[in-house]
């Protein structure tokens, strides 16, 4: 069974108007949409990480002890691949540790560091860097925790890391 309304021109003008304003606005909300996210994209994301690379974890105010006493709880014992990213020119250490906290502590007091690092910590100030965690590592992982910071290291062009080598060699 069929119903069939007839509509006088006013209505049916009023109908379309009502239908292609409701689908203009559709597209416009649609397009803010999408030019938010490409804003956010542009924004906040850094060229030289690979897509494959997304970070676990960030933190910042490395120089503010108040700060780092507050990742004791998150990182301390953890295990995990790690990256001390600068900010400033876009170039990172990345390492990996059996205890994370130990190993930011050890590094922003320039205890077994990397040289290249260091230097670049002395130069651009701690501010200017964050305290990346790519992966938290566990016991059933198949792959040793070194062999996952070589894959880490590998997936980055050589020249956008401190690191001396393309393969990770101790803890």
């Amino acid at each position: 069974m069929y119903i069939c309304v007839v509509l006088s021109k006013k209505a049916t003008f009023l109908l379309v108007s009502l239908l292609w304003f409701l689908n203009l606005m559709l597209v416009l909300i649609l397009g803010l949409f999408f030019i938010c996210f490409l804003y956010n994209t542009l924004l906040f994301s850094d060229f030289s990480m690979l897509s494959c690379c997304i970070r676990v974890k960030v933190f910042n105010n490395l120089n503010n002890s108040v700060c780092l006493q507050s990742y004791h709880t998150e990182l301390k014992n953890k295990k995990g691949i790690y990256s001390f990213y600068n900010k400033i020119n876009n170039k990172q250490y990345i390492g990996s540790s059996v205890d994370l906290y130990k190993r930011m502590i050890e590094h922003i007091m320039g205890i077994k560091s990397n040289i290249a690092f260091q230097k670049a910590m002395n130069k651009y100030g701690l501010k200017n860097f964050y305290f990346y965690i790519y992966e938290f590592y566990s016991n059933g992982n198949n792959i040793t925790l070194v062999d996952l910071e070589t894959q880490y290291i590998q997936k980055f062009d050589f020249k956008t890391l401190y690191n001396f080598k393309k393969t990770a060699t101790s803890l």
